[in-house]
């Protein structure tokens, strides 16, 4: 019952955050407008550093699902985040095909069923 409750409240808290940045962008749209590119190196190294951050986590997650499902295996790191990066970098291919296709061939190497790779 405790799970169900927490499960509930989580997912009440995201449409609350999602009503509430949708409200902020609405009722700041005059001031979002107003907004001119400004592009002094600090602040845009700092936000490549945590778009790269972001990035590794997205991986780090990847890696948790994987352990969490039983699907992980003992093979070098530096295996699956080769499986990782290439089919990220194919998602930029029109309709994410070659992500499917390249996260599955790459995963199956790994132990990982095509199903639950793509």
């Amino acid at each position: 019952m405790l799970a169900h409750g927490y499960r509930i409240l989580r997912i009440a808290l995201l449409w609350g955050v999602i009503a509430w940045l949708g409200w902020r962008i609405v009722n700041g749209r005059d001031a979002l407008a107003t907004l001119e590119l400004d592009l002094q190196p600090l602040p845009v190294l700092a936000a490549f550093l945590s778009a790269v951050l972001a990035y590794q986590l997205l991986f780090l997650g990847w890696i948790s699902l994987l352990r969490r499902t039983g699907l992980h295996r003992d093979v070098p790191a530096g295996t699956y985040a080769r499986i990782w990066w290439f089919s990220y970098l194919y998602r930029y291919v029109p309709g994410k095909f070659l992500l499917l296709v390249e996260r599955a061939r790459r995963g199956a190497a790994a132990g990982i069923p095509y199903a639950v790779g793509a």
